[in-house]
């Protein structure tokens, strides 16, 4: 059996996936499971190891499929069990479930490296990481506090405007450029997520625009930490993933577990906790699906390309606002079915630019 790639960009030749009907995944998933491979062929054969697994005598189809699986699969367990978590009742304590995600990335980080050797030299100073906790922190702790307000998929679709101040603090700090057709996606994502917005305004009970300027604050600080990691952590000093991840959530707990203290919520949490236990075991779980998410990713591109990552990473967001939908009940009108259409058609295009960049040297901002 085999899935071919629809003809979704030019200049591309569709990788075809084939797999036996004993392993065959669900169609959901093997969807996303190719890649649009501008004139370029299979990279070569390299040892492939994930978490611990030897892949490097699979085809190379199968290496695809299980890191594109992989990613996916993780992501959307994150995306998932987080709106789990609001949906616990009594559930409004975004500083806190920032504070166990951030602690949860930080054991992660610490284990991957344990199991890499224990060898680490920290190449960047902790000044430096006290700067990106700040926007890292920053922006979990504004985007968590936004979903008493915000249904889950306008998190994600305000999360992936963060293209949109990415290419400002990109030319302020980088002087990076942007070509008009990336100006003319950012305002069709501008234009989806509008639409959508107006759909919940009359649907969802719980829409406050309060949400939407808290997760502005995020989307902000999120941008921040992408331009500061791209330009300083892994340009200059060549730090590796989960160095930086260690590092930097670590002193994001230290900081949301602080002011969270302060604010007198981290006791109140603790209190809810305990009366509810799957609020501890939604949000672990989620966060380690993110940490995987993360790092199958790279190893994706590290592996396969960042073609093959952009077209996932694209699937995944498109995915994880339907599924929210599906599995847990929201009502919806036409606005968020248009709204929706455009947001969906911005991130393909998005997909795409990154993917034709790659030969014209122009970047692409960062969904």
């Amino acid at each position: 059996r085999s899935i071919l790639a629809p003809p979704l960009f030019q200049r591309t030749r569709p990788l075809i996936v084939s797999y036996r009907t004993e392993t065959e995944f669900l169609p959901l998933l093997s969807f996303c499971i190719f890649t649009m491979a501008t004139d370029e062929k299979p990279p070569p054969p390299m040892q492939v190891v994930v978490f611990g697994y030897d892949m490097t005598d699979k085809s190379y189809n199968f290496q695809l499929a299980v890191l594109s699986g992989g990613a996916l699969v993780s992501a959307l367990t994150f995306a998932f069990l987080q709106e789990k978590v609001f949906r616990v009742e009594g559930f409004h304590f975004g500083g806190f479930l920032s504070l166990l995600t951030s602690m949860i990335y930080c054991g992660c980080a610490g284990l991957e490296n344990l199991f890499q050797g224990g060898k680490w030299q920290r190449n960047a100073s902790m000044k430096s990481y006290f700067l990106l906790a700040m926007s890292t922190s920053g922006g979990m702790y504004f985007t968590n506090w936004s979903l008493e307000y915000l249904n889950y998929p306008t998190r994600i679709m305000f999360k992936s405007s963060k293209v949109i101040p990415v290419m400002v603090v990109g030319y302020i700090m980088q002087g990076k450029s942007y070509t008009m057709q990336q100006y003319g996606n950012a305002l069709l994502l501008v234009a989806g997520i509008s639409v959508f917005v107006l759909g919940e305004v009359e649907v969802s009970p719980t829409f406050n625009f309060i949400g939407v300027a808290l997760i502005l604050v995020g989307v902000g600080c999120d941008a921040i930490t992408s331009n500061y990691e791209e330009r300083y952590f892994f340009k200059q000093q060549s730090c590796t993933h989960n160095e930086v991840i260690f590092y930097s959530s670590m002193l994001a707990t230290a900081m949301t577990g602080v002011t969270i203290a302060w604010t007198g919520e981290l006791g109140a949490a603790i209190v809810h906790a305990t009366a509810n236990p799957e609020v501890m075991w939604y949000a672990a779980i989620s966060a380690m699906g993110g940490y995987f998410s993360v790092t199958f990713v790279l190893l994706l591109i590290k592996y396969a390309g960042a073609t093959a990552a952009e077209v996932v990473k694209s699937c995944r967001k498109v995915i994880s606002i339907v599924l929210s939908y599906m599995l847990l009940s929201k009502p919806f009108q036409g606005a968020h079915i248009v709204g929706g259409a455009l947001f969906a058609l911005s991130i393909a295009l998005g997909a795409r630019d990154k993917i034709m960049s790659k030969g014209s040297g122009t970047p692409a901002p960062t969904h």
